[in-house]
């Protein structure tokens, strides 16, 4: 209320407190709420990792527009894959009653109370398919594009770690410094990326553990392109989390939802299907 007092054309909710962290389901009710109390419009963020969970998000809370942080790293096509999917030329009908159907299956209200049709968010959905009418590429067309967001991502990686940070002078770095900083970079970036992608888990505990020794992060990256190419396949709706070692995604989430550890795998991070 203060921030569209204050002349805020707009606000965006990560439906997260400070203390929950990364653990757990998102807290959707608070964007619903926002939604509801004020009048400009919302953006909601927070554990959209497919286009499902984006409709979902819509559809529940009304919101304006959608914010997506972690899983556009998991899925680099993630954009595509959502506006496709709320995009579809029927106004969102057939998702809207899949959803009911699914509701109604399960003894639940309809999410949000109904199917929103009179709400002034701009968005439409569609259902089953997913968007595949208006955008649709083949694996290997998809494995090009993360292969290119890859790229994209070493290229500023690598200029990164000769430039000098904000206000400070430039120093010498040693290379080997250099080359474990964007070593890092890409290790954490494909933690993300094969971890919500069965295909390439296969390959994770490998990947994460090259070091100098093993060779330069070209090699790495070179590598992981390969995989990605051979191998890549539409990720799997989860949540990863590459940031803490001690961060558990799985708590205050049902135990039918856990689908274990990939500290089985040698990662050491929790996996939440949704």
């Amino acid at each position: 209320l203060a921030a569209q007092a204050g002349g805020a054309e707009f606000i965006t909710l990560h439906a997260r407190t400070r203390a929950q962290g990364y653990s757990g389901r998102a807290q959707w009710a608070d964007i619903a709420l926002a939604v509801e109390i004020l009048d400009i419009p919302v953006v909601g963020n927070g554990d959209v990792t497919s286009p499902g969970r984006a409709a979902e998000l819509v559809l529940e809370t009304g919101c304006a527009g959608l914010m997506v942080g972690r899983g556009a790293v998991q899925d680099p096509l993630l954009f595509r894959r959502i506006a496709a999917a709320l995009g579809g030329p029927d106004g969102g009908a057939q998702y809207r009653r899949s959803v009911s159907a699914m509701a109604s299956r399960r003894g639940e209200p309809e999410p949000g109370g109904g199917s929103r049709e009179g709400s002034h968010h701009g968005y439409t959905v569609n259902g089953g398919g997913l968007g595949t009418e208006w955008w649709e590429l083949s694996r290997e067309e998809e494995a090009k594009e993360v292969v290119l967001f890859l790229r994209r991502f070493a290229a500023e990686v690598f200029t990164a770690s000769d430039e000098p940070a904000a206000g400070k002078q430039r120093r010498r770095v040693r290379p080997e410094a250099a080359e474990n900083f964007q070593l890092g970079k890409l290790k954490q970036v494909c933690k993300y990326l094969f971890a919500s992608n069965q295909s390439l888990a296969a390959h994770i505990t490998r990947v994460l553990g090259t070091t100098l020794a093993d060779g330069t992060p070209q090699g790495l990256l070179d590598d992981v392109e390969d995989l990605v190419m051979r191998q890549w396949g539409v990720p799997e709706d989860v949540l990863v989390d590459a940031f803490s070692m001690r961060t558990s995604y799985a708590d205050g989430v049902a135990e039918e939802e856990k689908r274990g550890r990939l500290a089985t795998r040698g990662v050491g991070k929790d996996i939440v299907r949704l």
